[in-house]
């Protein structure tokens, strides 16, 4: 840190000598500013297990309340931060008069001392060296990575870059134009007889693969008896908007966001409605985050008939989920005609809630305020996972009381059930915690039960488990279920899981604002990871690098072979995979 300080006060400095005299006294006023903020970034790591920038970003979101909860964990009061704020005026007070007692005395006021400029680069030089002498000792590769991902939207471009093991030509299919779109969808068929039943279409925030269990949701394990069952189910990445957008959508996440041309929203919703369906979205979440409802809706959420929106609601995550359900289960009770109830439940998203009138299960669990701080001990890390797990299982008590709804009605047996997570949840297995940091297994594994209705059980098999699906398999297979055909395959990525088995499936990673480029290909049992060099541009030629091959633990295997056998396993391994979406040159 001190190598890093001197190397940017000496070129802040620099570059003050090269500007006219006033102007630079207060850029080297300014440089002297920076070794303050060093160390309150410093600080505040310690603190709280973010940096400066992290905390920046976080800033610019609508949350407040967490925002304050964040700077109130700092530990920083109102007297410290004016001592703060005093040493940076100080600095740049300092820094003035400094450049002037150094200044150039001449009558031509813009012309550097040739001195002062002599002095600054050698300063500059031996502070780079300094820096070069000492980074390999103190900043590992590895400790670059970790320290990136827990600041993925800042830093991704950043540090050293993982070496690739080869690399492939390849460039993403681009999606049918809105006319071919149109055109293909008016060739399918679908049944000219009513839906069959309602689907209730429940998304989970965060809920990783084993979180469905007989200890911690039984009620949601009850309905996976009666249903289809998938041992690995792959969401379409780690972060909220790739999860939705391959659910719906039936794509993978490389195409998101899709083109602003793309306005009639997802495709297999508007067969749904062809269908007969009537599309209605209760929702805990704020769906309007990274445009999920105008993406997923369409324009002005034209697909939706009906909108119960509980996400900007002043009350807790559990609040709203409960409500969601209040207003889900009374709407079910009156005559309607048959629906998609999409219902997007958010208790299970950090910082894991629940309602005041339900007992919590498991414990010892963390404080609600968990999130802000750095759990070290074994003890810590148990508590705030079992804090997930008392989320988990008070929506389970949501779906309960649901679910008895339906059996005190007699409608249980001709509704259709869906049950699956946007993406899954870490705790350190990997060493990091939540989601949105690297696509795991753990981060990109969830739960996904569907209990068909009476009417569709009678028409399709539904034997179970499967042993692998991608999000992008739900709508095919209930579309399929419900007698739609026609060329399915070109308008939907996913696959009917009643016609057999996903092969492998396409998980990305966040790359915040940008589309993603890096993800896997996940077999259940072994996955690849791959990166676009340009991926905002994926629809152009380029290289896609192999970081690596990993086994269903995410631990690396097939080290040391040639470039030549990387590529050979992967166009073995995963290449039907691959060239749904990709033209590969191999």
């Amino acid at each position: 840190m001190i190598a890093q300080s001197a190397l940017i006060v000496s070129t802040v400095a620099l570059v003050a000598a090269l500007v006219p005299v006033r102007a630079s006294s207060w850029v080297a006023g300014l440089g002297l500013a920076v070794p303050p903020l060093l160390y309150a970034d410093a600080l505040v790591l310690i603190r709280i297990d973010r940096h400066l920038p992290a905390v920046a970003a976080l800033l610019m979101n609508a949350h407040a309340d967490e925002n304050r909860q964040l700077l109130e964990a700092t530990g920083i009061d109102l007297r410290a931060l004016a001592l703060f704020l005093v040493g940076i005026a100080a600095g740049v007070g300092a820094g003035v008069w400094f450049d002037r007692k150094l200044g150039d005395r001449s009558s031509d006021r813009t012309r550097p001392a040739r001195r002062r400029l002599l002095c600054l680069a050698a300063v500059s030089l031996l502070a780079t060296g300094a820096l070069e002498a000492e980074s390999p000792h103190a900043v590992s590769s590895a400790a670059w990575a970790r320290f990136a991902r827990s600041v993925p939207q800042l830093l991704e471009a950043a540090g050293p870059t993982r070496r690739a093991l080869a690399s492939i030509r390849v460039a993403l299919r681009p999606p049918l134009a809105a006319p071919e779109t149109s055109r293909r969808m008016d060739a399918v068929v679908t049944p000219g007889d009513p839906p069959p039943g309602d689907v209730f279409f429940f998304v989970l925030e965060s809920l990783r693969a084993d979180a469905v269990s007989p200890a911690t949701t039984p009620a949601m394990w009850r309905v996976g008896d009666d249903g289809l069952r998938v041992d690995a189910a792959v969401s379409g990445g780690n972060v909220t908007q790739y999860g939705w957008y391959a659910l719906f959508a039936s794509r993978p996440a490389l195409y998101w966001p899709p083109s602003p041309d793309d306005t009639g929203g997802a495709i297999a919703l508007r067969i749904a409605r062809a269908r007969g369906w009537r599309i209605e979205v209760l929702t805990a979440n704020d769906l309007s985050y990274m445009r999920l409802d105008e993406t997923i809706f369409g324009a002005s959420r034209a697909l939706a008939d009906a909108w119960f929106d509980a996400g900007r609601d002043p009350v807790s995550p559990a609040e709203r989920d409960d409500r969601v359900v209040r207003e889900l289960s009374a709407r079910a009770a009156q005559p309607h005609p048959p629906a998609v109830f999409v219902v997007a439940l958010d208790a299970t998203h950090l910082p894991y809630t629940w309602a005041s009138s339900f007992t919590p299960p498991f414990v010892p669990y963390a404080g609600p305020r968990h999130y802000i701080h750095v759990q070290t001990e074994a003890s810590e890390r148990v508590a705030v996972a079992n804090r997930y797990r008392d989320a988990v299982a008070y929506d389970d008590s949501l779906v309960a009381r649901f679910v008895a709804g339906l059996r005190d009605r007699g409608a249980y047996d001709d509704a259709t059930i869906v049950l699956v997570g946007d993406h899954g949840e870490e705790f350190w297995e990997h060493g990091l915690v939540s989601h949105g940091s690297e696509p795991c297994g753990i981060q990109t594994h969830v739960p996904l039960v569907i209990k068909p209705s009476r009417a569709l059980r009678a028409e399709s098999d539904w034997s179970s488990p499967k042993p692998l699906a991608s999000g992008m398999d739900v709508w095919p297979t209930l579309l399929d279920a419900a007698g739609v055909r026609g060329d399915l395959g070109a308008l939907l990525m996913g696959s009917s899981l009643l016609r057999g088995p996903t092969s492998a499936a396409p998980s990305a990673n966040q790359r915040y604002w940008y589309r993603p480029g890096r993800f896997v290909i996940d077999d259940g049992r072994r996955k690849v990871e791959l990166e676009l060099r340009n991926p905002d541009d994926p629809f152009e030629m380029q290289e896609m690098d192999v970081l690596g091959f990993r086994d269903a633990e995410d631990a690396p295997t097939d080290a040391g072979l040639t470039a030549s056998a990387y590529v050979s396993l992967l166009r073995e391994r995963f290449g039907p995979s691959l060239d749904r979406f990709l033209v590969v040159q191999w």
